[in-house]
């Protein structure tokens, strides 16, 4: 891991843990080992960092799934390979979901304009990516001929279900295979 990632990285932990307002830039080069200077090296300001942690995290998810696009397997196969490696790397990196949560996102508009500006391009590419499979499911006859954007919708929510489930009931966990197959099964042709 370069500097630059593991300036990321502890701000992630900053970030997840105090919210974006209390977490200080001379606290992320401490917890990262090098001064506040150090930190100006890589990024402008506070704001920068937030908006690379969150981005980097969509960047991961979309190179991911255009790998998997490629595969030579079902769509569904697919969709739920998608699932279970999304939801996998969400449990590693849970300490990272309140980043994104309604708190944080309580921003300045001045923060969310640029958080906007480069971040949903890549929302909106990871959602094209899955609308993709969803076609090909259907071209292929192996799904209904559903409304894909709305079906992309439900299951971007539905990768973020365990995580959230998991948080709210603590003790309680859903199966992944019950939740993609449901899924699944409503969009399978009979």
């Amino acid at each position: 891991m370069n500097l630059k990632e593991k300036i990321m990285q502890n701000a992630a932990r900053l970030f997840a843990k105090k919210g974006f307002f209390k977490t200080t830039v001379d606290e992320i080069a401490a917890l990262s080992g090098i001064s506040k200077g150090a930190v100006y090296l890589y990024f402008k300001d506070k704001e920068s960092i937030y908006i690379e942690v969150i981005d980097s995290f969509f960047t991961q998810g979309l190179k991911h799934l255009k790998e998997v696009k490629k595969l030579n397997i079902s769509s569904s196969e697919k969709l739920e390979k998608i699932f279970t490696e999304w939801n996998i790397f969400l449990e590693k990196s849970k300490f990272c979901l309140p980043i994104a949560s309604i708190e944080n996102i309580n921003l300045s508009q001045k923060i969310f304009k640029k958080m906007k500006e480069r971040i949903m391009s890549r929302i909106m590419e990871i959602f094209k990516e899955i609308e993709d499979i969803i076609d090909e499911g259907i071209k292929n006859k192996e799904f209904e001929n559903v409304n894909k954007k709305f079906a992309t919708f439900l299951f971007m929510e539905i990768v973020r279900m365990p995580a959230i489930v998991s948080m709210v009931f603590k003790k309680e966990k859903l199966e992944n295979k019950e939740i993609i197959e449901t899924f699944l099964n409503g969009l399978r042709r009979r």
